[in-house]
């Protein structure tokens, strides 16, 4: 039996499957609809519950009480009977504790058929929560027969984020067998967009940050990577600023790319809570990283306090960096208040970075 680690483990999962979650509908166009057809629509895994899920819930839950009860009438184990007790509560919160209660009783074998009970849920997308956190537990026990189970189901792209799920819990016990299931099923695929890494980054980003941005990096310029570069940074700073701050500045010069793309994201990590002490940091980088970088300081310290971040890009030397911090700053400005802008903009002397 194991209750608490796939309590903690199925929890922490939950949560952070809510930013693919919400990545997941967001449709075909733009940069982060394309994470979204990663995700796959419509999926709610571990996402808060909205008072029409909780209508729907609330309609079904005697339904799915009794194909479980099913299930508990033909194997007579003690986890289905609670299965079947946690599907037919009302109140979410209830409801959640007794399903991860039972989850804690399961066995390995127990799975499969509790996944079966739930009837086609897993292609309707109904009960998502509740089948991305059992898949997140059987693969703590077997990955390979959970992420096989998903194959049979023949899911596709609306797949991933259970994808997702197992291959996160199955890289967390063993990151090479899960890595190398995901890298050879993106075999034969012309692009870099190996959605099915993602989980396997989730799940060693929590003992090994380092492998997982080294994992990152290897997929390729793409919005797969940006997403995983997303999760490496939120591991990062859990170890606070300065373990993020140096783990950017390891970053070989071989990939221009992905090194400015992480100094964004951590720059913009730090203004939000010390714009001055990222102000600081962004200007002792490199050239290719600067440019990224002092423009996410320049929107994060612009929705705060604009006149601030106004004189701050004023003083930049470099004529490019300052003219794009200038435009940022604006931009943020204005859509915040757009007379307080224009008051400050008319009362400003012409300038390079005011004029283009």
């Amino acid at each position: 039996m194991k209750s608490k680690p796939i309590l903690t483990a199925a929890a922490l999962l939950w949560v952070s499957s809510l930013a693919i979650a919400y990545l997941a509908g967001r449709g075909s166009g733009g940069h982060s609809a394309e994470a979204a057809g990663a995700a796959g629509a419509g999926n709610n895994v571990g996402g808060r519950l909205s008072a029409l899920e909780l209508g729907r819930e609330d309609e079904e839950a005697e339904e799915r009480a009794g194909e479980i009860g099913e299930l508990v009438g033909r194997r007579g184990a003690a986890p289905f009977k609670q299965l079947q007790q946690a599907m037919a509560m009302r109140n979410p919160v209830e409801r959640m504790n007794a399903f991860m209660a039972a989850i804690s009783n399961m066995g390995v074998e127990d799975f499969e058929p509790a996944l079966e009970s739930l009837g086609d849920d897993i292609k309707t997308g109904e009960n998502r929560r509740e089948i991305g956190l059992l898949l997140y537990a059987w693969a703590e026990k077997d990955g390979p027969a959970a992420v096989g189970y998903l194959d049979e189901a023949s899911l596709g792209r609306e797949g991933y984020s259970l994808y997702y799920s197992a291959l996160s819990a199955w890289a967390s016990g063993d990151v090479a067998a899960a890595e190398a299931w995901a890298k050879q099923k993106h075999e034969g695929k012309d692009n870099n967009e190996n959605y099915y890494m993602l989980g396997v980054i989730d799940g060693v980003a929590k003992s090994d940050v380092a492998y997982a941005g080294r994992l990152a990096q290897d997929l390729g310029y793409g919005r797969a990577r940006g997403d995983a570069l997303g999760k490496v940074v939120d591991e990062l700073f859990r170890d606070g600023e300065e373990a993020a701050m140096r783990w950017v500045e390891s970053i070989g010069a071989g990939d221009e790319r992905f090194r400015a793309g992480a100094a964004g994201r951590v720059a913009a990590e730090i203004a939000r809570s010390d714009p001055q002490a990222a102000s600081e940091w962004v200007m002792g980088l490199g050239i290719a990283e600067k440019d990224r970088a002092v423009a996410s300081v320049a929107y994060e310290w612009g929705r705060k306090s604009p006149e601030e971040a106004a004189d701050w890009v004023s003083g930049i030397e470099d004529l490019d960096l300052r003219s794009r911090g200038m435009e940022t700053v604006v931009e943020t400005w204005t859509q915040r208040d757009a007379d307080a802008a224009g008051t400050w903009l008319g009362q400003m002397p012409a300038s390079p970075e005011l004029d283009r």
